[in-house]
């Protein structure tokens, strides 16, 4: 499937977040697209390059995406291109272009900000589903013929598509693991997810509690002394509260691996997981 049977639809869409825009320093912006023969619904990501540096990096992002596997848990690339910018807008030399599958929900952060706003939590089983499926898309990122990490999690780098299914996304942050092979499904160990796991919980990463109380963000980082809201930890089953703080350890060596929180999530009681507010069934969009 090439570029050119994709047409711009339009970059405004105030029904979902189809468009996810950054400024000129983060040099891309996503518009709505569709198939000309009018056979589905696409996003279209548009990298501002403004070297060749630039340029580089973002079609190794590109070629990573074309080239992932069919996984439900990561946002594989339909067709990329690119093209050199005559008028030079924002200084600019060059834009890579991906065409990527459309999510209508949009982003895991949008949804925790409209949960959030509304203070309504999410169920503790959808909690375990996402968390799940995040970890299955990292393992199968890391089950590569060269292991691979994305370094970037976080709730805006996550889509949700039907059922709530989690994909992770923006991949120009993937390296090759420093991990030996054989021991990379047993030994990765990544803080970024408790603190997003922490955020499908109390709405905010532990670093944004931190912030507002105008303490030291590179301190609360590298020690374990982790704000936990007593009002919302009375809804919590005590068993999620001790995954998580095993998760956000500040000994990395204490920090579950990805096979085993997938374990741990699989193995927390059925009855625990029904417990808080059912009313959070109830998704936005």
């Amino acid at each position: 499937m090439v570029l050119r049977n994709f047409c711009l639809v339009g970059c405004t869409d105030p029904c979902n977040e189809v468009v996810r825009v950054k400024d000129a320093s983060g040099h891309w912006k996503t518009f709505y697209v569709r198939d000309k023969l009018d056979t589905g619904s696409f996003a279209l990501k548009r990298i501002l390059c403004h070297s060749k540096d630039d340029e580089s990096k973002a079609l190794k992002e590109a070629n990573f995406q074309l080239n992932l596997p069919d996984h439900p848990n990561l946002l594989s690339c339909i067709a990329s291109g690119l093209q050199h910018v005559s008028r030079r807008k924002q200084g600019a030399i060059s834009e890579v272009l991906l065409v990527l599958s459309y999510s209508k929900r949009g982003t895991l952060q949008r949804e925790i900000d409209h949960r959030s706003a509304r203070n309504v939590m999410f169920p503790l089983y959808l909690i375990k589903t996402m968390m799940i499926g995040i970890c299955d898309g990292l393992i199968a990122l890391l089950s590569f013929d060269i292991p691979m990490s994305h370094r970037d999690i976080k709730p805006g780098n996550v889509l949700l598509f039907e059922e709530m299914r989690p994909v992770l996304m923006d991949f120009g942050s993937v390296t090759p693991s420093i991990l030996p092979i054989e021991s990379i499904r047993d030994a990765e160990k990544w803080k970024s997810l408790g603190c997003l796991f922490y955020a499908l919980i109390f709405f905010k990463s532990p670093m944004d509690f931190v912030h507002a109380r105008g303490d030291s963000v590179a301190l609360a980082a590298c020690s374990a002394n982790i704000y936990f809201p007593i009002d919302s930890c009375s809804k919590v089953p005590p068993e999620l509260i001790k995954l998580m703080k095993a998760m956000l350890s500040a000994n990395p060596q204490d920090r579950p691996s990805l096979t085993q929180l997938v374990e741990s999530f699989k193995n927390l009681p059925e009855e625990i997981m029904y417990c808080n507010n059912q009313s959070a069934i109830t998704y936005s969009l």
